[in-house]
């Protein structure tokens, strides 16, 4: 594992967002998820036309656990990864025409919960592993491990 940047505050290592995605895309890979990197963003396609991909707030990170068995279910946890201490409060000032991407954040995660999602926003791999071990350790005890849901 490659060592953390930091800017130490109080002589303590700060992680960055990148650190805290390294850890629980570690985590995550030895319990059999699938991680997928999300990017939101334009850019020109073919005839000048311009390509969006990806949905403004979306959360960073998307992991995907399969089971063999019902064919085809598979678990989806969302993760939005900051860095520690990271500010969490809306920058959008009275005017703006565009909401800030606090803001953007916030609202996605939200609809994704309407529909069903499950969204975490994690800052610290330790209450990320704690939090896992609570609502995932099911996997490991109830057949989970096998590849299967029931």
């Amino acid at each position: 594992m490659a060592a953390p940047r930091f800017g130490a505050k109080n002589g303590k290592l700060a992680l960055s967002e990148k650190d805290i995605d390294k850890q629980i895309s570690s985590f995550m890979a030895v319990r059999g998820w699938r991680r997928i990197r999300n990017n939101v963003g334009m850019m020109a396609g073919a005839g000048g036309h311009s390509v969006v991909f990806g949905e403004r707030g979306m959360c960073d990170l998307k992991f995907i656990r399969y089971f063999t068995e019902p064919y085809g279910a598979a678990l989806v946890l969302w993760v939005e990864t900051k860095k520690p201490g990271a500010a969490t409060t809306c920058r959008c000032r009275l005017g703006d025409k565009k909401t800030c991407r606090l803001c953007n954040q916030a609202a996605w995660r939200a609809k994704e919960r309407e529909r069903g999602a499950v969204c975490w926003v994690v800052d610290n791999f330790e209450a990320f592993a704690l939090l896992y071990e609570e609502k995932f350790m099911w996997l490991t005890l109830k057949g989970g491990g096998q590849g299967r849901l029931f």
